[in-house]
């Protein structure tokens, strides 16, 4: 990535966002989230497998979906109702990424 000091704006290299994108349509945003904001339930142990596989071919895009998910834990565990409400959904969906 390239941010601008000058414009505040970051420039991802060129295929990410159609990476990520395709991630994102496949599910795989949400395999470990919780039923009830949208996500799989699935065993926590299945999302580390595909996170070994995306981050050992380019560790760059698969910061993307691993500080999200940091986010969506974090939330998930102490954040209010209304926190949860705004921000878990679009999180695990895809829609909104976090840090």
């Amino acid at each position: 990535c390239q941010y601008d000091p000058q414009t505040h704006n970051v420039t991802t290299p060129e295929g990410f966002k159609e990476a990520y994108q395709k991630f994102v349509e496949g599910g795989w945003t949400a395999l470990d989230a919780p039923l009830e904001y949208g996500g799989q339930g699935l065993p926590h142990t299945l999302k580390f497998v595909v996170d070994e596989m995306v981050c050992s071919t380019n560790l760059s895009l698969g910061m993307y979906p691993g500080l999200t998910h940091g986010a969506i834990s974090a939330l998930y565990k102490h954040g209010t109702d209304e926190l949860k409400s705004t921000y878990l959904e679009k999180l695990i969906s895809g829609e909104w990424t976090g840090t």
